[in-house]
């Protein structure tokens, strides 16, 4: 099939209706090609890319992999498959789909992620990505796991590119990424939907908009639940204190106090 831009980068600004696709041909895929993993009495452990507080948008292909495995192996009377994350400690300000090779490795350097070894020893771990660009993320996760001893351990991309065009140019992921999504409006869009799933993405483009006045109608329009799953992932993560950040963190703050959502000193949640 050719592969549709248009609905990768619908995906990574949390169209959670495309993660399931991309989660069910890869489960798919599996079953074909490594029945065991799916079919065996040995333990399979699920996980997506590293985060700290908010997930990636591969966390929402690994999470609907996880129910598609887990609906197979119950059709075969087997327990369901279970999952682990790979903790990151270090969240970067800007956009890493920008960022070129070398610079991938340094921010991968300094992440400081990590894994349960005590819980995956023994186990097969399958890592889900949404696609490969440079690698670095790869590399990084088998150094940490090389010791561990695991059964075996898999990466699986919902999307293959030519490993040569992008060494050559990894900013083509920037382009991949924003083919859909290029302004708030076109984010408004996905949002509204019932699918829609926040993610790292969605809060780093949120927050690194230049243009107060556009921003501010931006959050004037969305929903409480938006709203306020944005302002608690941004103190999560930790882009509250990012220099880049606080000024439009201000904004969101404005708007969360002018709705009641933060009252008298507290966070409070939203009602239906």
């Amino acid at each position: 099939m050719p592969f549709d831009t248009q609905s990768y980068s619908r995906f990574k600004y949390g169209d959670g209706s495309i993660a399931r696709l991309y989660a069910f041909g890869l489960a798919e895929v599996l079953a074909q090609t490594r029945p065991e993993l799916i079919y065996g009495n040995e333990q399979v452990v699920i996980t997506s890319s590293a985060f700290k507080y908010v997930p990636t948008a591969s966390h929402a292909i690994a999470t609907a992999f996880q129910d598609a495995i887990s609906y197979l192996r119950y059709t075969q009377g087997l327990p369901a498959s279970d999952n682990i994350k790979i903790h990151r400690a270090h969240v970067e300000e800007g956009d890493y789909g920008t960022r070129s090779l070398e610079e991938r490795e340094v921010i991968m350097r300094r992440n400081g992620i990590r894994i349960d070894g005590d819980y995956i020893k023994g186990k097969h771990l399958l890592v889900i990505d949404d696609v490969i660009i440079t690698g670095s993320h790869e590399r990084k996760v088998e150094q940490i796991i090389d010791s561990l001893g695991l059964l075996s351990v898999q990466f699986l991309y919902a999307l293959q590119m030519d490993a040569e065009e992008a060494k050559a140019d990894p900013t083509i992921e920037d382009r991949l990424n924003h083919s859909a999504v290029r302004t708030l409006e076109n984010l408004a869009q996905i949002i509204e939907t019932r699918n829609f799933l926040i993610n790292a993405r969605v809060c780093k483009f949120v927050l690194s908009q230049k243009e107060p006045a556009e921003l501010s109608l931006f959050l004037q329009s969305a929903n409480n639940e938006f709203l306020y799953s944005l302002y608690v992932s941004a103190i999560g993560d930790g882009y509250v204190y990012m220099e880049g950040y606080q000024a439009n963190t201000k904004l969101i703050e404005k708007e969360m106090m002018a709705r009641g959502l933060i009252k008298d000193g507290k966070l409070q949640p939203p009602s239906n």
